[in-house]
């Protein structure tokens, strides 16, 4: 969210500017600039804003045929007179920027976290090491989708993922298990997914799980971290068997979205700045992909509603909630059945009741206007 970030794991350098300590963007050149620009009057139509967070690098799918939010730069600026002059509250942080940020721009939107917890080390994460700790992956995944499917998510609605990290990992197990599931309310949950966002997730894995080899004597490596060695065979084939399973959907696949962290972040504890997730795994082959400038923990903080990774994340929402194709060929073959019933139920009528010659033909002739009306109104939810 829109606010200072601290943590044992980062370093900053500090700000020689009157921008105070607790200044919601790291960027000092950044924040001085929306700055100004929230104090000015309101721009007009001939300015153009360009997002602050825009991406270095941008891999569109064309064959998607969803690129009209992002295609000509259109996700990464903003009309002057669209730009919302939002003030940046010094000193308060969103706790959770899906939450406070999507209903202002979807009313309705339903927001739901999946929280669980995650470690660097089974230290921390159960107090010794000599404890059993089972954070495997598949059977968090199946212990979310029962829940889920339980509280009756993505029956009646679409659903959009974002996830962060080892989050898109969950995404696409739960994924995986709801499509193979035999139960068809577990497969809607699937099936009535549009978009996925992932945010640095390691799809091939990440170079952290490299400093058990160093370090294991001291951290004791958590299983999950285990489970994210880079060209890992569990991940190699969740990845290969979701793009398998998404493909499966036909039109019904959802739109995946991809940012990755463009530089490193600094880990203290060991004095390292490495990749946490590098470009090589962040890639999932598949839809859009963009390079950002931030680092793996600041790439899920967007500072704004204007900045890139949220704009691009309501683009999609936009998109999602318009009918599909196969939504749109299931209306017009309901209305061609509805329009066929009535064609034989009229056809019966002539058949059982004695008409004069006139009358029949009359009656043949409100008939025939009666489908042409309907076929027009079939073309019209086609087109």
């Amino acid at each position: 969210g829109i606010a200072p970030y601290k943590d044992e794991l980062l370093t900053f350098q500090e700000s020689t500017t009157a921008v105070p300590r607790d200044a919601l963007i790291s960027d000092t050149e950044t924040k001085e600039l929306i700055e100004a620009l929230q104090q000015e009057e309101p721009l007009g139509s001939d300015w153009t804003v360009v997002y602050p967070d825009v991406p270095l690098k941008a891999d569109e799918d064309a064959r998607s045929g969803k690129r009209s939010a992002t295609a000509d730069g259109a996700a990464c600026s903003v009309s002057g007179d669209s730009w919302l002059q939002e003030p940046l509250e010094s000193g308060q942080r969103s706790f959770c920027w899906p939450m406070e940020w999507l209903p202002k721009d979807f009313p309705s939107i339903r927001v739901l976290g999946l929280d669980y917890d995650s470690s660097l080390s089974q230290w921390s994460a159960t107090g010794c090491p000599c404890e059993k700790y089972d954070g495997k992956l598949q059977k968090r995944a199946a212990e979310f989708l029962e829940k889920l499917a339980t509280s009756d998510v993505g029956q009646d609605r679409p659903i959009i993922w974002v996830g962060h990290s080892m989050g898109g990992l969950l995404i696409k197990s739960i994924m995986v298990q709801a499509l193979e599931s035999p139960n068809p309310k577990v497969r809607r949950l699937a099936e009535n997914s549009r978009v996925v966002m992932f945010l640095g997730t390691p799809h091939r894995g990440s170079g952290v799980a490299k400093l058990k080899q160093h370090t294991s004597a001291l951290v004791w490596p958590s299983v999950e971290v285990q489970e994210l060695e880079e060209n890992s065979t569990q991940l190699l084939h969740l990845n290969k068997t979701f793009l398998r399973a998404v493909d499966g959907l036909g039109p019904r696949k959802p739109e995946i979205i991809t940012l990755c962290e463009g530089r490193p972040t600094v880990l203290t504890s060991f004095k390292l700045a490495i990749h946490v997730v590098p470009e090589s795994s962040a890639r999932i082959d598949a839809g859009d992909f963009y390079l950002t400038s931030e680092d793996h923990l600041n790439l899920s903080k967007p500072i704004c509603r204007q900045s890139f990774l949220y704009q691009r994340l309501v683009g999609a929402i936009q998109d999602a909630m318009r009918p599909t194709r196969v939504d749109s060929a299931a209306v017009a073959k309901a209305a061609l059945n509805t329009a066929h019933h009535q064609q034989q139920q009229q056809q019966l009528i002539f058949h059982g009741t004695k008409k004069s010659g006139s009358s029949a033909a009359s009656a043949a002739l409100s008939g025939l206007y009666t489908q042409l009306k309907q076929f027009e109104q079939l073309m019209r939810m086609i087109l």
